[in-house]
């Protein structure tokens, strides 16, 4: 089975025959007070170098949770 992702620049094909894809994931606010903050306050720095970090490391794809705790 095959699933197309695809964003604004590239699209990324999840594939059950392979080959395996990368999906990063941790970018969620819940029970982590300096992500919480870095959303609630709009400073995105934080956001942009854990993800840089995911796809440096070899994500193919990012898993990003922007709810936060207590906020609507």
């Amino acid at each position: 089975m095959k699933t197309q992702l695809r964003g604004t620049s590239q699209s990324i094909t999840i594939d059950t025959d392979g080959p395996m894809t990368v999906i990063g994931e941790s970018i969620n606010p819940t029970r982590r007070n300096r992500l919480t903050a870095a959303f609630t306050e709009r400073q995105y720095d934080y956001v942009l170098q854990l993800a840089t970090s995911q796809v440096q490391a070899g994500a193919d794809i990012l898993d990003i949770n922007v709810g936060v705790p207590g906020v609507n």
